[in-house]
Parts: C-alpha cells; sequence; structure tokens
C-alpha cells in the first residue's frame, strides 16, 4: 500500500516541519503497538486529527514574529543564498 502524500499535505496545512515529524513518530508509534500498517494513509490522517499545531496553539505568537520578520525586511536564509 501506498500513502497518499497529496492527500496529507492537504490535511496538514499550517503545520511545521516539527507538527509534521510528530505525527510520524506517533503514527510509526500506534502502528507498530497495535500492529497496524504503518504505510496505512488513515493511520496517519488520524495522526493529523489528534496533533495540535503549533500555528493553532500559538497564533498571537507567531504573528508577531511574522509582522517583526516584515518590518525590520527580514529574509529566509534559503531565498538569500539563492540570489
Amino acid at each position: 500500500m501506498r500513502i497518499d502524500f497529496s492527500k496529507l499535505a492537504e490535511k496538514t496545512d499550517g503545520f511545521s516541519s516539527a507538527d509534521i515529524e510528530t505525527v510520524v513518530k506517533d503514527t510509526i508509534e500506534k502502528s507498530f503497538i497495535e500492529n497496524l500498517e504503518v504505510s496505512k494513509t488513515d493511520n496517519y490522517l488520524k495522526s493529523v486529527k489528534e496533533t495540535i499545531s503549533i500555528s493553532e496553539m500559538l497564533p498571537k505568537q507567531i504573528k508577531k514574529y511574522e509582522d517583526a520578520k516584515k518590518e525590520l525586511k527580514l529574509k529566509l536564509v534559503s531565498k538569500v543564498l539563492k540570489s
């Protein structure tokens, strides 16, 4: 069975890389403990529903840093290196 990454990407919109890492680790752990198929999309989607993303937990703090980034005209290092 294959994992539907498009479906997972759609359901994890707004998730940070740490949030996604949590989803993957939780799914693998639950699959091992409950003897489930680790490559089943539904198992990952269940973990997505159970995960509260950092953007959901700390929206005010994230907005504060995003505003500061705009005000200071900061750029992501990856974008600076590409130019």
